[in-house]
């Protein structure tokens, strides 16, 4: 919450994923109205294998992701 506060939206969804509290993490993604650290995030749910997480991020953060980074992510990891 305090990185919220402060702007320091990267540090709050790290903290956010190493906690586990992945709602919180989209929700401060897309508070953050930057693109990459959606995508970085979206990314990350791939990599971590949460699936249902990186679909709750695409619907959660829809307006700062680029379609052509989504879709390649999705291919790669089928």
């Amino acid at each position: 919450y305090l990185y919220k506060g402060n702007n320091r939206w990267k540090q709050a969804v790290e903290l956010c994923k190493k906690d586990r509290l992945y709602k919180d993490s989209m929700t401060y993604a897309s508070e953050s109205r930057q693109c990459e650290i959606a995508e970085e995030l979206i990314s990350w749910f791939l990599d971590e294998k949460l699936f249902e997480c990186f679909g709750a991020c695409l619907f959660q953060c829809y307006d700062l992701l680029r379609p052509d980074v989504i879709l390649e992510l999705a291919w790669r990891h089928n």
